[in-house]
């Protein structure tokens, strides 16, 4: 009979070592999951510069190129990347990347030079001057230019110029992967950013690759605490037969 409490005691011993292991085990994973999730946030705040690289291709192409971010979806929506209610707008339930660009349309001079504008002429006196047919324009006059990538609908008035409708093609090609930088060097994970109009140009650029949680028993804390369960049991068992 001693023997049996002897060994019960021993038992509820082991398995009030085992309860703090376990626990001191679990707070402190949570601790460090806590503390690089505040660091990841904070790296996410304070990257307001929006570093990229912009490499122009023999053809005039712009092609922009940025480090991937890591980050789960509650720093996402913390740092401001995404909205709450944009995903339940979306009807989204797992998300794995966020990319937001910031575009701007940039008319080049070639734009310009192919837009036929005669001279505009204003006459305030009654009697008109000789000008000849075709050289003046009527002011206020609309006008429209269109081409492959936009088309705009826009009225002349006397000094100034406005545009009714602008329509701007967007062809823009995204890809995820991995940069070679240089001999025996890691791969560098990158989002890349083709963009075929010339006249769109990105001025800014965020992407975020979210960090999905797994259930808790497939994350590897669960399996350590799993592993020291099973071996203070058994520990316990064998005290018992002894």
């Amino acid at each position: 009979m001693n023997r049996d409490k002897k060994a019960i005691i021993s038992n509820i011993k082991y398995i009030i070592f085992g309860i703090v292991i376990v626990l001191a085990m679990y707070f402190w994973i949570q601790l460090r999951e806590a503390k690089a999730g505040h660091a990841q946030l904070q790296e996410l705040l304070s990257d307001t510069i929006n570093h990229f690289e912009v490499i122009v291709t023999d053809q005039g192409q712009e092609i922009y190129i940025q480090d991937q971010k890591v980050a789960s979806l509650e720093n996402a929506i913390a740092a401001g990347i995404i909205e709450k209610e944009d995903l339940k707008n979306k009807n989204l339930k797992q998300i794995d990347h966020i990319i937001k660009l910031e575009n701007q349309i940039v008319f080049y001079e070639e734009l310009i030079a192919e837009v036929d504008t005669p001279n505009i002429v204003t006459v305030d006196s009654v009697d008109c001057p000789d000008i000849a047919e075709g050289t003046y324009l009527k002011v206020p006059s609309t006008f429209t230019y269109s081409s492959e990538w936009i088309s705009l609908n826009g009225i002349v008035y006397g000094a100034t110029v406005g545009i009714l409708d602008l329509t701007i093609k967007q062809e823009s090609t995204i890809f995820l992967g991995y940069q070679k930088t240089g001999l025996f060097k890691p791969l560098r994970p990158v989002v890349t950013i083709e963009d075929a109009n010339p006249y769109v140009r990105t001025v800014k650029m965020h992407n975020v690759t979210i960090q999905n949680k797994p259930p808790f028993y497939k994350r590897p804390w669960w399996h350590r605490l799993e592993g020291a369960i099973i071996m203070l049991g058994t520990q316990a068992i064998l005290n018992y037969r002894k």
